[in-house]
């Protein structure tokens, strides 16, 4: 799961043959939809997800791996703490 993704930097790396689903989590539909259009390879395997993570009430699916990058200093890290916990009870090991 890719938090904050904007543009998908870093969606370059996901091996489509050995990735089953990647998450892309952004506030802006446009950066979403962004994600979407650069990484072809990846249709099928990738779910852009457009909320506001800052709302605790923004459901999030079991990731078997995290990324903020730059995320935690736009959001705060009492919010990014909340998010691992949320993800964290759908199995994520924290």
């Amino acid at each position: 799961m890719l938090l904050g993704a904007a543009g998908g930097n870093g969606l370059e790396h996901i091996d489509p043959t050995r990735t089953t689903h990647v998450y892309a989590v952004d506030i802006n539909a446009e950066y979403l939809k962004l994600c979407s259009r650069r990484f072809p390879n990846l249709k099928g395997i990738l779910s852009c997800l457009c909320m506001d993570l800052t709302d605790d009430a923004a459901e999030l699916p079991h990731a078997g791996l995290l990324i903020a990058n730059l995320l935690i200093e736009y959001i705060g890290y009492g919010h990014f703490q909340r998010i691992v916990d949320r993800v964290g009870q759908n199995g994520f090991p924290v």
